[in-house]
Parts: C-alpha cells; sequence; structure tokens
C-alpha cells in the first residue's frame, strides 16, 4: 500500500504546539507532548476539567481564527466538527505548518504515531489512521520484548501537583509500561493538609492527586485497569462510589474495596491504582 506520510521522529523539545479544541482527545495529545518537552497552548471555547492537572499550559479560551496558528511548529485539529478541523488543515497548509487532524485519516500533513519506548528502544507505530490496530501491534512489540527478558525500565514519577510522599516510597513507579500508583490520601499538595473532614471531598481530593500523577507519567483515567480502594467506614461506600464514577465510571477498572481500622493520618479514605497503555 502506498503512504505520503513519511515515517520520521521529530525533537519537539521547546517547538511551539498549538492544539483546537481541549476535549478528552485533544488531553491525551497534550499529554504525550508535554512529554517530549513541547510548548502547548490551547485554543478552545470550552475547556475539559482534564487539563487543569497539567502545568505549564497557555489556555485562550476563544474561538478559533486563522492567526492563532501563526508562529507554531505543529497544531493539532481537534474540535468535534469536522468541517472546522478541514479548515484549520488548509490554513496550516497555507503556511507551511505541520497539521494533525483529529477527525480524518487522511486530512492532515502529519500523523501521531503508536509509542513504545524505554532506555534501548524507540518504537513508533503507524496503521494507516487506525489507532486501535496501531496500539494492538504496540502491545504486541511490548510482550515480545518483555518475553526477551532485555528490557527491565523502572521510572520514578513524582508531581509537585500531588502530595510528596511521607514515607520511604515514590508517588508512582512505571516499570515495563505499566504504572503503579501509591495510595493517594486527600491531603492538598500546596499545604500538605487535610482537604476536609467529608468523606466525598476527601474521595475528590484523593482522585485529583491520582490524576495529577497520571498526567505526570502520560496517562489518563481511561488507561486505570485496576484500582484499590481503602476506606475507614464501610458505610460511607456510596458516597465514596458516587465521586468515584465521576473519574472511574468510563473505564470501569477492576477494583477491590476494603474497611480499614485505621489510615495515614486519619483520613477517610485512601485510593491506589494500577495503568497501562
Amino acid at each position: 500500500m502506498t503512504s505520503h506520510f513519511f515515517p520520521l521522529f521529530i525533537d519537539l523539545k521547546g517547538k511551539k504546539v498549538l492544539l483546537v479544541g481541549a476535549g478528552k482527545i485533544s488531553f491525551r495529545k497534550a499529554c504525550t507532548l508535554k512529554k517530549y518537552g513541547a510548548i502547548i497552548e490551547i485554543v478552545a471555547k470550552d475547556i475539559s476539567k482534564e487539563f487543569e492537572t497539567l502545568s505549564n499550559l497557555q489556555i485562550r479560551k476563544k474561538s478559533y481564527d486563522e492567526k492563532d496558528i501563526q508562529g507554531h511548529f505543529l497544531v493539532i485539529a481537534a474540535t468535534d466538527d469536522p468541517t472546522l478541523n478541514h479548515q484549520i488543515v488548509k490554513d496550516c497548509n497555507n503556511m507551511n505548518i505541520l497539521v494533525n487532524n483529529i477527525s480524518s485519516k487522511e486530512d492532515m500533513s502529519c500523523r501521531f504515531a503508536s509509542i513504545y519506548e524505554d532506555s534501548n528502544y524507540q518504537i513508533a507505530i503507524s496503521a494507516h489512521g487506525y489507532p486501535k490496530k496501531s496500539k494492538q501491534l504496540r502491545e504486541e512489540i511490548k510482550q515480545y520484548l518483555i518475553q526477551r527478558s532485555d528490557i527491565r525500565m523502572k521510572k520514578i514519577i513524582h508531581t509537585e501537583k500531588a502530595p510528596a510522599a511521607l514515607g520511604p516510597y515514590s508517588q508512582a513507579i512505571e516499570a515495563n509500561g505499566v504504572l503503579y500508583v501509591s495510595g493517594q490520601i486527600p491531603f492538598v499538595p500546596a499545604t500538605m493538609t487535610l482537604v476536609s473532614d467529608d468523606v466525598q471531598a476527601q474521595t475528590r481530593q484523593s482522585l485529583e492527586n491520582i490524576g495529577a500523577i497520571l498526567a505526570e507519567a502520560g496517562y489518563t483515567f481511561n488507561d486505570v485497569v485496576k484500582a484499590s480502594v481503602f476506606i475507614k467506614d464501610m458505610n460511607d461506600f456510596a458516597k465514596i462510589n458516587e465521586v468515584y464514577n465521576e473519574y472511574l465510571g468510563e473505564a470501569k477498572p477492576a477494583r477491590a474495596c476494603v474497611e480499614v481500622a485505621r489510615l495515614p493520618k486519619d483520613v477517610k479514605v485512601e485510593i491506589e491504582v494500577i495503568a497501562t497503555k
């Protein structure tokens, strides 16, 4: 099959990248771009709450204008309007700016690849605009390399947007493509104090802390495959579950919920997760 897309690795560090649109797909792309050092700007009338977990973003709440793309190395047309995305592609092509379009398989000048990366390899996979096929092959390649026993990647994850560790442990560890997030209690990161005595406020803060760690590692709540919830009083289960559903109701990861005698700092809830891509 002939393709006009040439596989190429590009250094994005310090490059200006514009995302037009701020939904879930845009957030996932922003996480990836941030991981590789891009300077990210967002233009959208409505901003997904997930973007609050990302630092050092320039966000402009406005409708798209052709002038917005000027001076950018790469533009992502990530709105939910295919017609608008097509117009953004046309504008970028006229200015010789690289552009990716989330609503088309061909109407763009660059594609995002599905990436597998460790200390030994950097592998980018494209399935001609079919991301599910790319992800499936990436997982097969990852498993193959793991079985070869020539990779043992371990990376410590840390962010100031989540509470500092209270002991000899890390906020999270990424190993062989799996992210293990330590149990998060409802402390406000900036003050290291309990957010509230209310169990739902505590649940929300614990999950916000998890979200910040996931984002720092380039993951989202949709990547979570297992969650463990430790609660002080099982009578609070319904209230905790209501808030939990806001964050993980779509992903529906495997879960354990356990009542315990006591939690660190006498909080009412602690949550840990495991995520993979």
